[in-house]
């Protein structure tokens, strides 16, 4: 059954393109959409610093207790692991070339 996979990924190799596609679009929404997301908790966190005032950190999950939070990436480790996923699917769609004009040229 995993044979299959990879077979069905390159014939046509425009399959394993747009799953590549995909995923990077996926990646940079989701990069964007948490990079905006973050900027109220840490706008809260240097408000009170400033103002002397030492209270926990903010997250999201505090700021929005009714909205399911867990999918917006917080951490730093999340969001090497979103940049990590966005540079395997552009090598995805760049080897996907690569075997579109292999399979051309023949």
């Amino acid at each position: 059954m995993i044979n299959f996979i990879p077979l069905f990924l390159l014939n046509p190799p425009s399959r394993l393109k747009s799953l590549g596609q995909m995923l990077a679009w996926v990646s940079s929404t989701w990069i964007v959409v948490g990079l905006s997301l973050r900027i109220g908790p840490i706008m809260i966190n240097a408000f009170s610093k400033t103002n002397g005032v030492d209270v926990v950190p903010v997250t999201l999950a505090a700021m929005y207790p009714s909205f399911p939070t867990w999918l917006v990436p917080e951490s730093p480790l999340a969001f090497i692991l979103l940049i990590c996923m966005w540079a395997l699917a552009v090598s995805i769609v760049v080897s996907a070339k690569k075997f579109e004009r292999m399979f051309l040229a023949v």
